[in-house]
Formats: C-alpha cells, sequence, structure tokens
C-alpha cells in the first residue's frame, strides 16, 4: 500500500510515514496517557505494527507497567519530548500513533473513549462516540458494525 499518512515531531528530528490504513481510533483515558501528554486523553490511532516506518530520527522508549499490569511502552523525541506511539503485550494487533503528531491531524477522527474508568471527572465524553472499556474492544466493535 503507498503512503497512508505523515507526521513527526515538533522540532523536526524523527519523521515517520504510515502505510496502512488505521484499524481504529480512539481517544484514551488511561492515566498513563493522561500524565504522559498532560491532558484528560490522548487522540490515539491503531496501526497495524509493520503499518508505521521512521523515515529520519529514532524516538526514544520509555518501558512501563500500566494500570492492567500489563508491559507497555511509549516512544518519543528525544529533543523536544513529542510523544509519538505506544504500545504493549496486550495489544500486539497494533501500534498506537498520536493522532495530533500527523502532518493533518484532522484526517483521523477517533471513534470511541476508550480506559473510561480512569476519566477525570470534569473531561467531557460527549460527541456521539462509542464508549468501550479497552481499544482492542473497540476493534472488533468497529469492525462488526462498519463491515456488514
Amino acid at each position: 500500500m503507498g503512503l497512508v499518512h505523515s507526521g513527526g515531531c515538533l522540532c523536526g528530528e524523527i519523521k515517520f510515514d504510515i502505510r496502512e490504513a488505521p484499524l481504529s481510533a480512539v481517544l484514551c483515558h488511561c492515566r498513563g496517557c493522561q500524565l504522559a501528554h498532560a491532558s484528560p486523553c490522548a487522540p490515539l490511532a491503531l496501526i497495524p505494527p509493520g503499518g508505521v516506518s521512521i523515515v529520519k530520527g529514532r524516538p526514544n522508549r520509555h518501558d512501563m507497567i500500566a494500570d492492567s499490569g500489563s508491559a507497555t511502552f511509549r516512544e518519543f523525541c528525544g529533543n523536544c519530548g513529542t510523544h509519538l506511539f505506544s504500545g504493549g503485550v496486550a495489544f500486539p494487533e497494533f501500534r498506537a500513533v498520536k493522532i495530533v503528531a500527523l502532518d493533518d491531524p484532522s484526517a483521523i477522527s477517533p471513534v470511541a473513549h476508550v480506559w473510561t474508568k480512569r476519566r477525570i471527572s470534569w473531561a467531557s465524553l460527549d460527541g456521539g462516540l462509542l464508549l468501550a472499556l479497552y481499544p482492542i474492544m473497540v476493534y472488533f466493535l468497529y469492525y462488526d458494525a462498519f463491515s456488514i
């Protein structure tokens, strides 16, 4: 497949291409995303693992244990700090790409809120999006709802 999307960090040290369509896109309310982004949630595009290519630079990686107890990672620019990717052993079906790191962040729209049990009380869930506990649930909900 040809180029679907491109993106990079704030300072331009890291650039990436996405060559596969997203499996889904979500607003993640897990505590890790809240802290990593200093925001109530993070917009994520769920891309098959081989669908993302780094074309410039090399992101730094931080490994950690998520709220779920699973091993996870976050990749970011070591120069400017922009968060670019995340993933983990619990969800090998995709690599989460931070939608706001795309050159055109309006090109992918989230379809659901995930990890809503960790939602900050004042953070709105408005917008007509699905509510799901885990990101993989959105893939199945989205696939079942839109592939018939």
